[in-house]
């Protein structure tokens, strides 16, 4: 597996959650504090997706991923690696000092081309916070936490998985020199954020990741 290649979904991922991270009620803007609920307590509700041999199923989303063909799950220590890897490599002092209270729930790659890939993260927050809201949040951050690298945003949209509606970013990220193509889809759950991010070589690779997702009967 070529780590240098797919841990890039987990790196852009990983910044914009560190972003939510550090931010609280006392620290952000008026404009964002109208948007934090008040209630501080911390949401239990969620449970975790599993993965059931070529399926990871999300009961709280209400949705599950079959693995296309040439596509496989990485494994937990494949994960843990790729994320040692990020820190060592693309985030600035200033992101490693900041704590992260997210979890990556599974990725998947072509393993025939692992620049196609797709990552389901969740990330616990303190406060409700609607997508847009979190999305300026990280666009405005992102920047100052990348070494040997950039990212590029464009214009967001609403798109759907299984027949249900996110908030997606889509995004050109650099890393090394070399150029990669990516959308995340947001959904805001109670005080959680659900981020899936795909990166992609082609439009056709992109269509058979997204429709891998299904809609839970």
């Amino acid at each position: 597996m070529n780590f240098k290649k797919i841990l890039t979904t987990v790196f852009c991922v990983g910044l914009v959650c560190l972003e939510l991270t550090a931010c609280d009620k006392n620290t952000v803007s008026d404009e964002i504090k109208n948007v934090i609920n008040d209630n501080q307590t911390q949401n239990t509700s969620y449970q975790k997706g599993e993965i059931v041999e070529s399926e990871y199923i999300n009961k709280s989303l209400g949705l599950k991923f079959v693995l296309p063909k040439e596509y496989r799950f990485s494994t937990n220590d494949e994960i843990a690696l790729l994320e040692k890897m990020i820190e060592n490599n693309y985030l600035t002092d200033k992101a490693k000092k900041i704590p992260t209270t997210t979890t990556i729930e599974v990725f998947a790659f072509n393993i025939n081309s692992s620049d196609n890939n797709f990552n389901f993260m969740i990330e616990d927050l303190n406060f409700n916070i609607d997508e847009e809201t979190y999305a300026e949040i990280s666009k405005k951050n992102a920047k100052s936490m990348i070494v040997n690298g950039s990212i590029t945003y464009y214009q967001d949209s609403k798109e759907y998985l299984g027949g249900i509606e996110f908030y997606v970013m889509s995004q050109e990220l650099i890393l090394d020199n070399e150029k990669f193509r990516q959308k995340q889809f947001l959904k805001s759950l109670d005080k959680k954020m659900v981020l899936i991010t795909f990166t992609y070589e082609t439009e056709d690779e992109l269509k058979k990741m997204i429709n891998a997702f299904q809609k839970i009967e």
